[in-house]
């Protein structure tokens, strides 16, 4: 009797011994899978928060000159570092008569030109302030009248040879809408010089030599058919005005006294003179409303008229439709400036007449 007990003893000691092994195993393994869970969530035990990504905001702020426009809008907003500005987050600007709004430079880099806020991204906080064509007087307007006649030379442009001196984009595109910056205004300008070999005698705070539109700024300046802004700017991405244009095209000649009669063009304007000579010579008129559109932006369409008219260059429409002439993907004959457009950039060898030219063969 005493050997059955002691091997009853034996065998349940065994069992329990068996089921603690058991047990133990199991529970080893859920300690495991609920540590490694954790550790892929937290990372350091002592530190949970080490890789959560640290946030750095930057300040925005919107400010303008009165006397020139209002802001509508929100002033002030807080942004990621590195993010780009919302469009909705940038006030509207409200124009008053002195000033038409050209866009937004930071407070501190004005030198850098005006900011392309669609591309640019926000590290630091900053202050963009507006700017206006009128926030500071064009030195366009020369003082010195027998030096504004001193600078303006017949013998500049090539009205010779009639070069293609406007091109479209690299999608084919000829953009007749879009508006003309200052410096690709001058670039239209260099492109005509007859000698380009000028010496460089003038600089602008915002004009890089090696831009590229570097040289035909600097030139034309030197040269004294513009002279920027009192504070020593150029303002090279800013759209160019109507009246702007006009003043720097009315350089290259001797300018034509002339009355003028629109409402929007007082005489005691800077521009009042270049402006007049403009019409006298037929190279521009005005606005079907009576203005003259004188802080609008121009248009490419618009600079090839003018420009076309100031070379005495008229576009032979016969040849134009039937030869294989340059045409672009975004422009057909139903655009008021299609033969305009055409002139200006089909280089072209042509026979003069009494009616304007007729194109004899498509030039290199």
């Amino acid at each position: 009797m005493m050997q059955r007990k002691n091997h009853f003893w034996t065998l349940l000691l065994s069992l329990i011994l068996v089921f603690s092994f058991a047990c133990g195993l199991t529970a080893g393994a859920i300690d495991v899978d609920i540590g490694g869970s954790e550790g892929d969530f937290t990372g350091d035990d002592d530190n949970p928060t080490t890789n959560k990504p640290s946030v750095t905001l930057v300040q925005v702020k919107f400010e303008s000159d009165d006397t020139y426009g209002t802001l509508d809008g929100k002033t002030q907003l807080s942004l990621t570092s590195g993010s780009k500005i919302p469009s909705a987050s940038i006030p509207n600007v409200i124009e008053v008569t002195t000033g038409s709004f050209l866009g937004w430079v930071i407070k501190g880099e004005e030198s850098k030109g005006i900011v392309d806020l669609e591309t640019y991204r926000v590290t630091k906080d900053i202050v963009l302030v507006a700017v206006y064509d009128q926030n500071v007087t064009p030195d366009d307007s020369v003082e010195d009248e027998e030096d504004a006649a001193e600078a303006a030379s017949e013998g500049l442009l090539n009205k010779d040879d009639h070069i293609a001196y406007m091109q479209g984009d690299d999608n084919n595109n000829f953009r007749p809408s879009d508006s003309l910056t200052r410096a690709e205004a001058c670039t239209v300008f260099y492109n005509l010089l007859l000698d380009k070999d000028v010496k460089i005698t003038k600089s602008f705070a915002d004009v890089d030599p090696d831009a590229w539109y570097g040289t035909p700024v600097l030139t034309l300046a030197s040269l004294g058919i513009l002279n920027g802004y009192e504070d020593g700017t150029f303002l090279p991405n800013a759209p160019i005005s109507r009246a702007e244009f006009v003043a720097i095209a009315s350089r290259f000649e001797e300018v034509e006294p002339g009355v003028l009669n629109f409402s929007d063009v007082p005489e005691d304007n800077w521009a009042y003179d270049s402006i007049a000579s403009a019409v006298a010579k037929g190279w521009v008129s005005g606005l079907p409303d009576g203005t003259f559109g004188l802080n609008m932006q121009i248009d490419r369409a618009s600079v090839t008229r003018i420009v076309n008219a100031m070379l005495d260059r008229t576009p032979d429409e016969d040849y134009i439709d039937t030869h294989d002439v340059r045409t672009f993907d975004d422009l057909d004959k139903t655009n008021w400036a299609y033969y305009e457009i055409m002139e200006a950039t089909n280089a072209h060898d042509y026979v003069a007449d009494g009616d304007g030219e007729t194109w004899v063969a498509l030039a290199d």
